[in-house]
């Protein structure tokens, strides 16, 4: 091997990061019986065409990974051959494995909430792919356990968001792609959860429930509106909601990059809060460049000390710089080339907020759930002892971390 090459390699390997969570961190597995969940790769790195004759016909069917999600490895049966000799395939089915992990699609972003009246916390999460799935909690809040997703509905139909030809930044490429990331809440005080979503459009939709605690049914998306105007932020970013005192606030990362609240007007508007601040007084801003380094943003609120003020626990791609680009988080004070990392920003009792830090184990190591893109970071009670925290790696994989195994002192 050349020698200017194999520098290059060792260098490539010296430089790479590492996804690091506390010790003895295994993914949430799938409740089903016999732990069966789909067959899904575990890294953005691969992508398989292969075929095998399942069937035993003489034609041969189809595994594709890549379709229903880039990582979810679906069968295609050949069915019939047309005239011109191409193959007729079968609509695909997804390809079950035995003690699966549960899968949430590509750069998931998760919520925890009561989803069907039960008392018990369940999952919502948005994918890159555009939909929204619902993972039952068939156990309880101490000791939950899960069941594989389903796709939610709204108006008859699969909650699926798409960029089509002008919805992505960067362009035509990702005209299938939606980063949905839901938030839910109460919206309009009638003890439902409706569902409010960022996406790769910048827009922010709500989702009205008209169903019942046991059984949501929603309405279809329709846009939030401030000053008659639709809503609108940067792409690929979660709305952060709670109410706070007698109100509904909203925040998002607005169209200047920086954090913004509202509050709830009615079902289908907002007013202006203003720019939410340090509390040195300055503006919050989250991207580490333009373009495509722009948003990738997920918010929550959620009151991480127990001190009665809503924090903000962050999601986060390797490319944000929250509170600004030279000395932000996770880049590039983690690194240029560092990962995805879930933040910290605690709320000084008076709307103003702590510079983020990152979560880290016992021994001071930064989590990272793994990858380089943004995925989701909410703080939840699921689980004994909360505050705890639920992340995602990019791959779909969803992480319940305790609280009391996390150090957030900066």
């Amino acid at each position: 091997m050349k020698p200017l090459l194999l520098l290059l390699l060792l260098l490539i390997t010296a430089c790479r990061a590492e996804p690091h969570l506390p010790p003895g961190t295994k993914a949430l597995p799938s409740a089903a019986p016999k732990g069966r969940g789909p067959l899904a790769l575990v890294n953005l790195n691969h992508h398989v065409l292969g075929h095998a004759r399942v069937f035993g016909r003489k034609e041969p069917d189809l595994f594709v990974a890549g379709y229903g999600g880039p990582q979810a490895v679906h069968l295609f049966r050949w069915v019939d051959t047309a005239e011109n000799g191409a193959p007729v395939f079968a609509e695909p089915v997804s390809v079950l494995q035995e003690n699966a992990d549960l899968y949430a699609g590509t750069l998931p972003s998760p919520t925890t909430v009561d989803w069907n009246g039960d008392g018990v916390l369940d999952i919502l999460a948005g994918n890159s792919e555009g939909f929204a799935l619902f993972f039952e909690n068939i156990g309880s809040n101490d000791e939950p356990k899960f069941l594989p997703a389903k796709r939610v509905k709204a108006g008859g139909r699969e909650i699926q968001v798409q960029a089509g030809y002008s919805g992505s930044l960067q362009g035509l490429q990702e005209a299938r792609w939606g980063y949905l990331s839901p938030n839910v809440i109460d919206w309009n005080g009638d003890s439902l959860p409706d569902i409010i979503t960022g996406d790769i459009t910048g827009n922010y939709m709500i989702y009205l429930n008209r169903g019942t605690k046991t059984e949501p049914k929603f309405y279809a998306a329709h846009p939030l509106y401030c000053d008659g105007i639709d809503l609108h932020g940067m792409w690929r970013c979660r709305p952060a909601v709670a109410k706070i005192g007698e109100r509904i606030a909203l925040a998002i990362v607005d169209g200047d990059d920086q954090f913004h609240l509202y509050w709830r007007i009615d079902d289908y508007n907002v007013e202006d809060g203003g720019k939410l601040k340090l509390d040195d007084g300055k503006l919050i801003g989250t991207s580490g460049g333009i373009g495509g380094q722009s948003g990738r943003c997920k918010l929550d609120f959620f009151d991480w000390n127990q001190d009665g003020h809503m924090d903000f626990v962050i999601g986060t791609g390797r490319v944000v710089s929250i509170p600004d680009r030279e000395t932000g988080l996770p880049m590039p004070t983690i690194g240029k080339k560092t990962l995805g990392t879930p933040l910290l920003m605690l709320n000084q009792g008076d709307n103003t907020f702590a510079r983020p830090v990152a979560f880290r184990d016992g021994e001071g190591k930064v989590i990272q759930p793994g990858g380089a893109h943004e995925t989701g970071a909410v703080g939840t009670m699921l689980g004994e002892d909360g505050p705890n925290l639920l992340i995602c790696n990019e791959a779909g994989r969803m992480f319940l971390i305790p609280g009391k195994e996390l150090k957030t002192t900066p």
